[in-house]
């Protein structure tokens, strides 16, 4: 009995060790060098989301956003996760802490030639008499996006700009490409800033005061508000068009 306990003990003792002791690792780990090597250690091991929590959290840590290794890794791995706007900040506040070195700056001009190589940003800015403070922005593609990765992140960006609601003005980056932001046609291109004035899409929820159902999407601006009024009625006197051939037809048919 007493050899079986011994072990019982050894044996859980191993099961549980390496879970504790990676958790009191994590505790120990409070400068941002530290959390820093713990996340580029991930990132070796190609664990680019474990990787991103620990640099993450150096980057919040006091001296963090001041040290070229955190700031430019951060940005390195966010590129890895198709995070591509916090890639481009990340690369601009690492060039400006890279100073003379010419091992920083090597590694800043190189990510630099793969992002801009690859994607460029919309500046996305309030139209003339927009007077909503925030809103949301639908962005529609073009053309057919034939590369897979740069298609799952471009409806990754899309699907994100539906679902939350921004303040413009804002930076945007996509694939080079042809795009519409809210209806406005503007084009991406490689180391270019575009710009798109637009109206933010508003989310109008049921009126619980008036007790009136409004639901739907609405873009704020009179110009819009016209092209839908007349896409509107284009629809109804199309609809009237065509029940009116579809009865003349019953009619003729019936007709000895």
């Amino acid at each position: 009995m007493r050899y079986f306990l011994l072990f019982l003990c050894t044996a859980f003792g191993v099961f549980f060790t390496p879970i504790a002791s990676a958790q009191d690792d994590e505790a120990e780990l409070k400068t941002y060098d530290e959390l820093r090597d713990q996340g580029l250690l991930y990132a070796k091991r190609q664990k680019p989301k474990r990787a991103m929590i620990f640099l993450n959290k150096a980057y919040a840590s006091e001296g963090g956003r001041t040290d070229f290794k955190t700031v430019f890794y951060r940005g390195e791995i966010a590129y890895e996760l198709l995070r591509i706007d916090l890639a481009f900040q990340m690369l601009k506040e690492a060039e400006a802490l890279a100073g003379e070195d010419p091992r920083n700056i090597k590694k800043t001009v190189r990510l630099r030639g793969e992002l801009d190589g690859l994607y460029g940003g919309i500046l996305v800015k309030p139209a003339v008499g927009e007077t909503n403070v925030v809103g949301r922005i639908f962005l529609e593609s073009q053309q057919g996006i034939l590369n897979r990765q740069k298609r799952a992140l471009f409806q990754s960006i899309r699907e994100r700009f539906r679902a939350t609601e921004v303040t413009l003005p804002t930076t945007i980056y996509l694939p080079h490409g042809d795009y519409t932001a809210n209806n406005i046609p503007v084009s991406v291109r490689s180391g270019t800033i575009a710009t798109a004035d637009v109206y933010l899409q508003i989310d109008r929820r049921p009126d619980s005061g008036s007790g009136v159902a409004v639901n739907g999407w609405w873009i704020a601006g009179a110009g819009t508000a016209v092209a839908i009024a007349t896409s509107i009625g284009a629809y109804f006197l199309f609809s009237e068009e065509q029940t009116r051939h579809v009865d003349r037809v019953l009619l003729e048919r019936r007709a000895p």
